[in-house]
């Protein structure tokens, strides 16, 4: 059974985390398919909040910055040689104060996770540790609410807050016909649009014997970047089926690739999930699969975004 931490951030910086960084000061920025720019880094952003918790004597090895519908945030990466535990008490300890405190907090494999709120309620956080070869990698993402996030509001009662999503949560929408391209649609509702983006190619280099979409998706956004030994691909695609289904099926998909599942999430409807694929001296693997109701079209279809990430080093 999947579990899924509430959060709500933008799916540009959550598929930050596992995108392809830049040693030292340099930066550059990248688009991402469906709207929205991510500036890379090797430093801190000037931007960062400078009441929120750093681990002393960590290095910062990346840092991205950006904007997607509206929606700010930024994801930072630390590396410090002290251990896991230690890292865990020191944000167990922060994040009991006022400042920037957890709602949801817990372990997976061997990485800890915490997600929460700044005190006014303007910005979310996820901020995760994980021990890899002698050394602790820390996550730090934060990002505006939405304004409309209002269901959001509830009180916390305690740490370790899961929730695990039902088989009648999703709502999907009813439709006659399997087509990707209905014209006769009896939807009482009217929508912006009722038929499916034009179809593109895959990236010809796109790992897809590594990473496997669902029967029938259609790709709708395919582009890819890189340089020095790294690349990028992020691919949009559309799938009839509902989210939470679509989610199911990378998250066991996935693992029969060699890819290991990170942590999962999940907020108003959609679906986010980080995996890990070879970690070693000369390379460092992921990809994260974002999927939620394609509101911009009819027909019970759910949107996908995937990026895929290889950094060599």
């Amino acid at each position: 059974m999947r579990k899924y931490v509430r959060l709500t951030m933008p799916m540009l910086l959550l598929a930050a985390v596992v995108a392809v960084g830049c040693g030292g000061g340099s930066s550059k920025t990248v688009k991402i398919p469906g709207g929205g720019e991510v500036s890379v880094s090797g430093k801190l952003p000037d931007n960062f909040p400078k009441d929120f918790p750093t681990y002393s004597g960590a290095k910062v090895t990346t840092s991205y910055s950006g904007k997607s519908q509206g929606i700010s945030g930024t994801v930072v990466l630390w590396e410090s040689g002290d251990s896991l535990d230690k890292v865990k008490s020191f944000f167990n300890d922060q994040f009991a104060k006022d400042a920037w405190k957890s709602s949801s907090d817990g372990e997976v494999n061997d990485s800890s996770y915490w997600a929460g709120e700044n005190k006014d309620g303007t910005k979310s956080f996820y901020a995760g540790a994980t021990r890899v070869d002698n050394k602790t990698t820390i996550t730090v993402t934060i990002g505006d609410k939405p304004k409309d996030s209002s269901s959001d509001n509830t009180p916390s009662s305690g740490s370790s807050k899961t929730s695990t999503s039902s088989g009648s949560s999703s709502k999907k929408t009813s439709t006659p016909s399997d087509s990707s391209s209905d014209s006769g649609n009896s939807e009482s509702t009217p929508v912006p649009n009722t038929k499916l983006p034009a179809e593109v190619k895959i990236s010809k280099d796109f790992p897809a014997d590594r990473v496997p979409f669902p029967k029938g998706a259609r790709v709708t956004s395919s582009s890819s970047f890189g340089g020095s030994g790294s690349k990028t691909y992020a691919v949009e695609l559309y799938v009839k089926d509902t989210p939470e289904n679509v989610g199911s099926f990378f998250s066991d998909e996935l693992p029969k690739h060699n890819w290991t599942s990170g942590f999962s999430s999940e907020s108003n409807g959609e679906y986010v999930e980080t995996f890990s694929g070879a970690e070693n001296a000369t390379t460092t693997e992921g990809v994260t699969i974002s999927a939620a109701v394609a509101d911009d079209v009819t027909g019970g279809y759910t949107k996908v975004s995937i990026i895929v990430s290889s950094n060599g080093n």
